[in-house]
Order: structure tokens, then C-alpha cells, then sequence
């Protein structure tokens, strides 16, 4: 459910029903794991809505994202709705799966959209190599060095990256606005999550004189190990809009001139956005992207901004209000699936270090990245924002639920990274969750087999 649309004409800060029902978070269940709704999120017991995405993952990933069990119903993520979240972030950390993975704390706490699974953060989930691995940005240039010495260290950054994030008060958590397929991580306990995160900003200085926002977009981006997808997302007349902050005590904002910048995947022909405000609302970014099916198109901007009248966010850490609600034990991260590959690898560098060479340089030499972007020329940005024209009904019925296409690119990376674990393990690899689950997970004819299926 939600109160407010965004300016994309979908949901604002969405939460469940339950909470506005009973002020309570879902699962309603207690007791042990798992849940009667968290096998099987779509049953008609545990959700009302329509038009829900469903994603499951193909072999071999779907062996090791089953929740308890190879005979569970589901096994992956369940999506919801293409949503903005609006909130306060720090960073969580980087999985195997090469998802770049941070923590976003709601406004409102009684309208949160957490389960009892999340603790105080809804998650917050893109691809690595999809964004930032070729970012220009001083900011996301800043936090891939910092999360590379995180992997190098095995030693969290969080304190690193936040200080970056917010560096005139690195103990506070930046303000943040996201867009992304807002749903459930099944794989990890039914958490609420934005994965894949298709447009995120962050505020990294709150001075009115000088009010500084940092962002990605993009229509497009797959859901991690536990998907088999590239979600495709139609945004009406291909327009992505972010909406900075909603608060009607904000206005008369020009952009500053001069400081501002932006890059782009080159030949995408993304041009600077159009920065306008929402009467009674806030702050909005409005990018025209490319059709997601034809080119996979990213941008990343530097935005600076001086407000008239400007409300400082209200992030402190931890946020005030959601410490006190309750939780269940969730089930045990280290039995999840990114967690079980990043130990075998792990161990694998601890009993025969050559291996563990062979292993990284085989998936160095088979990995793909997004290419090198350009820079994007920016003229008559001294100008007072115009005003924002939502979206009529009309326009919003145009916009289509995200297109699900299976990404071969993805799977024939995720079959060479089992193919290349069981080389590394000799076919013997490490128990997961008290199983041995080599002969399931080292089929060689089934990978192989999925292996030339993708390649054709």
C-alpha cells in the first residue's frame, strides 16, 4: 500500500497492509522459521496484489537459493512494484555475486515497509558491474576504492564510506531518495529490499547554500544470485524522475553554476536532466533514458543546489523510532547463498593458495563490465527551476510492469563461477548448511549444458 505517488507515478514509501491495519510489520506468524508465507509470498493467504514479479533463479544458483529445502516452492526474490524509497543510508557491504549492497533506514516509522526479518533497514541492492565499476564521479570513484580495500581486508569500510557519503558529519547517515523493484529477498529471511536499485541519490552536503546530491539511473538491472532476470523497465515516455525530497517546506531553488557534472554510457545520448520543483512537494530530477531493451544505458550525476527555504534532513543514527520495534530472529546469514560461495572461496585461498589464484584469474579473464563513460556537456543550467507537471492517468497507465528477460549474460557467469569452484575443489566441495551439496552443484553435463544454451 501507499499514501503518495512518486514523480514516476508509481508508489511513494510503500508498506504493507498489515501495518496500516494493525500497526503491526508481516510476517503475522511466530514462532520458528520458516514462516507459512515465506516459502511461498505469492500464496493467496499472504498478498492481495497483482501483478507481482515473479523471479527464480536457474540452475545452478537454484540449488543453493532454495529456502531450507531443494523441494521449496519458491527460491528466490518476490517482487513487488516499481517504487521510491526515501530515508537515510550507510553502506552494509559487497557480496559474491558482486552486489553493491547498502542499508536504507525509513522516515516513517509506522509506515515502513520492513517485516520483522529486517531489523531497522530496508536493503538496498545494484550490480557492480552494471554501475560503478566505470563511475567518474568523485564520490562513487571514492567508494569503489574503499570497497576493493574492503574485499582486499575482509575488514568492514562502513566508517570509510560513510564518511565519504557525508563528510561534513560522517556520524550521521546522508539523506537519500531511490527507485528501484521494491519487493522481498526470500533467500535471505523475506527482508524487504530494493534490488536492483534503478536510480539512487544521495545528499552529500545538507547546506542550503551549497546543497550537494550525487546520483545514478538507469531503466534496467538483474536481481543477483538468486535471479535469473534483467528487469526491463518501460518508465512513461522514458522518463525516470527523482524526487530529491518530499517536503512542502522546501523552495526557490536555483542550480549553482559551474560545479555541476555528469557522464553517461557513451553513444546513449542522455542529456543533463531537467531539474524542476513539485508545488507543495519538493525537489524533482527528471532524465529522458534510452528504451532499456536497446542499449543498457547509465548516467551518474553531480547536482548542486541553493534553496530559499530548505528543511534539514532529520537522519541521526540509528534512526529515532524503529530500535523499539519488534523483531524475530531472522535465519542465519552465514547460510546464505552469496555468504556459503564467499567462505568456499575464502577457504579455498587458505588450504591451496594456487587454486585460489587459478579460481580469480579464470573469473577476471570470463568477467564483462559496462563500458568507459563520457562526459556530458551541460549548458543553461542558470536558470530557476520550472515547475514540475505530474503525471496524468493517462500517462501513468502507460507505464508497463517491469519486462522480465532472462539474462544470458548473467547465467553464463554464474555457471563458469560453479564450473570454476568445482574445478578449484576438485568436485569436492565445502558442506552447506550440514549438506554435501557437491554432486547436486558439480553436474558438469547440466552445467555444460547450461553453459551452451547461454552462449548460443
Amino acid at each position: 500500500m501507499w499514501d503518495k505517488e512518486d514523480a514516476n507515478g508509481g508508489p511513494l514509501d510503500p508498506y504493507w497492509g498489515l501495518e496500516k491495519i494493525q500497526n503491526e510489520i508481516p510476517p503475522r506468524e511466530q514462532g520458528q522459521h520458516p514462516y507459512p508465507c515465506e516459502p511461498d509470498p505469492y500464496a493467496k493467504q499472504c498478498t492481495e496484489n497483482k501483478n507481482i514479479v515473479k523471479d527464480a533463479p536457474l540452475f545452478p544458483n537454484s540449488v543453493i537459493c532454495k529456502i531450507g529445502n531443494l523441494t521449496a516452492p519458491f527460491d528466490g526474490h518476490a517482487d513487488w512494484i516499481v517504487a521510491t524509497q526515501q530515508g537515510c543510508v550507510d553502506w552494509e557491504g559487497h557480496t559474491p555475486d558482486d552486489d553493491y549492497n547498502f542499508r536504507l533506514f525509513p522516515p516513517n516509522p509506522n509506515r515502513s515497509g520492513l517485516t520483522k526479518n529486517n531489523g531497522q533497514f530496508i536493503g538496498l541492492e545494484f550490480d557492480f558491474a552494471e554501475t560503478l565499476v566505470n563511475a567518474d564521479l568523485p564520490l562513487w570513484t571514492a567508494v569503489r576504492e574503499q570497497v576493493g580495500l574492503e574485499d582486499n581486508s575482509q575488514q568492514s569500510r562502513q566508517a570509510e564510506i560513510g564518511a565519504l557519503l557525508n563528510s561534513g558529519n560522517p556520524a550521521v547517515n546522508p539523506r537519500a531518495a531511490v527507485v528501484g523493484i521494491f519487493g522481498l529477498d526470500c533467500e535471505h529471511g523475506c527482508k524487504s529490499e530494493v534490488h536492483p536499485v534503478l536510480a539512487f541519490a544521495v545528499e552529500t552536503n545538507p547546506d542550503p547554500n551549497d546543497n550537494t546530491w550525487v546520483l545514478f539511473v538507469r531503466n534496467w538491472g538483474t536481481g543477483g544470485y538468486c535471479s535469473r532476470y534483467r528487469h526491463l523497465v518501460n518508465f512513461p515516455n522514458n522518463q525516470l524522475s527523482v524526487m530529491l525530497v518530499d517536503d512542502p517546506g522546501s523552495g526557490g531553488a536555483t542550480l549553482i553554476p559551474g560545479v555541476n557534472k555528469m557522464f553517461a554510457t557513451p553513444g546513449s545520448n542522455i542529456a543533463f536532466p531537467t531539474v524542476s520543483y513539485w508545488p507543495g512537494r519538493g525537489p524533482v530530477v527528471t532524465f529522458t533514458l534510452p528504451s532499456p531493451e536497446q542499449t543498457l544505458a547509465y548516467a551518474e550525476l553531480e547536482i548542486h543546489l541553493r534553496w530559499n527555504n530548505f528543511p534539514p534532513p532529520a537522519c541521526t543514527a540509528p534512526p529515532v523510532g524503529l530500535i523499539k520495534r519488534a523483531a524475530v530472529a531472522a535465519p542465519n546469514e552465514a547460510e546464505s547463498a552469496e555468504e556459503y560461495l564467499r567462505q568456499a572461496v575464502q577457504q579455498l585461498g587458505e588450504r591451496d593458495a594456487a587454486a585460489k589464484r587459478s579460481f580469480s584469474g579464470a573469473m577476471a579473464a570470463k568477467k564483462t563490465t559496462a563500458p568507459a563513460l563520457v562526459q556530458v556537456p551541460i549548458a543553461a543550467e542558470e536558470r530557476v527551476q520550472p515547475s514540475f507537471t505530474p503525471l496524468t492517468a493517462s500517462a501513468k497507465s502507460t507505464a508497463a510492469a517491469p519486462v522480465l528477460t532472462a539474462d544470458k549474460a548473467k547465467s553464463e557467469h554464474d555457471v563458469n563461477y560453479i564450473l570454476e569452484l568445482c574445478k578449484a575443489y576438485q568436485n569436492k566441495l565445502p558442506p552447506y548448511r550440514g549438506q554435501d551439496m557437491s554432486a547436486q552443484l558439480c553436474d558438469q553435463k547440466k552445467l555444460n549444458q547450461q553453459l551452451q544454451k547461454d552462449q548460443k
